[in-house]
């Protein structure tokens, strides 16, 4: 038995000694010693099925959660905005405006023909109408298209009458020669039936009555 217990002894030790020089052993590395590779040379990569490449998704621009209210300009108030005034259209040369007190003629036809070439005349009177509408009448002043004067009233003279006298008959002469006014004056013997105390001027219509 004790030469049993010697034996096993040394095994033990051999074994142990054998397994320390394993570990001091150091072990070989192998090092590649081969070419380098030319990355140049690598084939190309394939594009994907379908014709198409690969691509980064565009970068979506951020949208505020809550973005900013944007009122609109404020209007101004009508009211408060002055309005431009409107011009008006130049009076047609040698026309001259009707005063307030015959605006009421102006509706009847007779009148603007009449005034505009009265006062080419006599620029410093203004007539004094006796007739203009007769309701009723056939004739020229039933329409409104004859009117009478028995007068006139002119800056220096004061009132002047058609009954004998001058200037009137002056005045009535440059409106049935120069201005070719259809005018009916002295046709009779009657003061007022012969038209010698007011003067007839007509325009448009059948017999100048």
């Amino acid at each position: 038995m004790k030469k049993v217990g010697l034996v096993l002894t040394w095994i033990c030790m051999v074994l142990s000694t054998a397994e320390a020089e394993q570990l001091a052993t150091p072990v070989p590395i192998t090092i590649y010693a081969g070419p380098l590779i030319d990355l140049s040379r690598l084939p190309t990569p394939k594009p994907l099925p379908g014709g198409t490449e690969f691509r980064e998704p565009p970068i979506k621009p951020q949208v505020p959660v809550n973005p900013p209210v944007r009122l609109p300009p404020l209007q101004p108030n009508r009211d408060t905005v002055p309005k431009t005034p409107q011009k008006q259209p130049p009076a047609r040369p040698g026309r001259v405006e009707t005063p307030p007190e015959f605006k009421k003629y102006e509706r009847f036809p007779v009148w603007d023909e009449f005034y505009q070439k009265f006062k080419r005349c006599e620029p410093d009177c203004e007539p004094r109408v006796n007739n203009l509408l007769r309701p009723g009448d056939p004739r020229c002043h039933g329409v409104g298209a004859a009117i009478d004067i028995d007068g006139m009233r002119c800056k220096r003279e004061g009132a002047v009458q058609a009954y004998r006298n001058s200037r009137f008959e002056k005045m009535v002469n440059c409106m049935r020669y120069e201005q070719k006014m259809l005018t009916l004056w002295k046709n009779g013997s009657d003061k007022t039936g012969g038209h010698h105390d007011h003067a007839h001027f007509s325009v448009g219509c059948h017999s100048g009555y």
